[in-house]
């Protein structure tokens, strides 16, 4: 993997940080300024606002706009283009709203011998 390849998916995940997408959820790749992303869509727990159309367009021409970005491949589950607009996949509501998250915390600040 070249240099442009890693600057490319840094930037790439900037963009996704930025717009709190679940990088969970998604597999990010890049070679030769091609980049494949595929996986769920979706925001990270604890984000109210839904992902609607305009800001996925938003997200991918951003990631367009990298540097050294020359195609870019989706293969998202809950989202597809194929009018050259995002939609929502199915008829459904967005999977946003009925993945489920898990909600457990775990307290990483003891010690695994503290009691």
């Amino acid at each position: 993997m070249s240099q442009a390849d890693l600057d490319i998916n840094r930037g790439i995940r900037t963009v996704l940080v930025k717009h709190w997408i679940d990088l969970g959820r998604l597999s990010v790749r890049s070679s030769d300024g091609k980049v494949w992303i595929r996986g769920a869509l979706l925001r990270i727990a604890g984000v109210n606002e839904e992902l609607s159309a305009p800001i996925v367009d938003a997200m991918f021409a951003e990631i367009k706009r990298i540097k050294n970005v020359r195609q870019v491949y989706p293969a998202l589950e809950n989202w597809n283009n194929d009018s050259g607009s995002w939609v929502p996949a199915g008829d459904k509501k967005s999977e946003q709203q009925t993945v489920q998250r898990a909600t457990t915390v775990y307290d990483i600040t003891k010690g695994s011998g503290d009691k």
